[in-house]
């Protein structure tokens, strides 16, 4: 009986090899999906309301992504009409859920990033309409000043939200 077995599988085997060349449009196994070589990210900026600041400009520069390789992926972000080279937003118009766009649906190779950076173009008291500032209530200007040494650019937490943070 052993060797009938063996006979009827070994034919099994030859008749699925018939010379025919049609294929069937139904598959009995699974497919894997493609893996995606790019993918898209947008990104926009919020702040919290506070007091006694009438307004808080920060000039970007750029946006830096540093791939799991090493790899760095640099988002230039100038002004939206590209008349500066650097793009003002007052954060204050954009508190809590109110969120400026400063890129959407950029190209990136999809993988895992180890880190993400905001250039910020530091204030400068001579050149207010080019750089980071705020505005007090009372009318008067201040240069804001990005401390980089101190920068933490951001955290995945364990909910796999992304948090960017800066510590003074």
């Amino acid at each position: 009986m052993y060797k009938y077995v063996t006979l009827a599988t070994f034919m099994g085997l030859l008749s699925g090899c018939g010379g025919g060349s049609s294929s069937s449009s139904t598959s009995t196994q699974p497919t894997t999906p493609p893996v995606a070589e790019s993918t898209t990210l947008t990104l926009g900026v919020s702040d919290a309301p506070v007091t006694n600041i009438a307004a808080v400009w920060v000039a970007f520069d750029k946006i830096t992504l540093r791939a799991s390789g090493g790899q760095d992926t640099v988002v230039d972000i100038s002004s939206e009409d590209g008349s500066k080279s650097v793009r003002l937003v007052n954060l204050l118009q954009y508190t809590g859920d109110d969120i400026h766009q400063l890129f959407a649906n950029q190209q990136l190779e999809a993988g895992n990033y180890t880190w993400i950076r905001a250039d910020v173009v530091n204030g400068d008291s001579s050149d207010y309409e080019n750089t980071s500032h705020v505005i007090y209530k009372d009318g008067t200007y201040a240069p804001l000043i990005v401390n980089r040494k101190r920068q933490r650019w951001y955290r995945r937490d364990s909910t796999r939200r992304i948090r960017f943070s800066y510590r003074n």
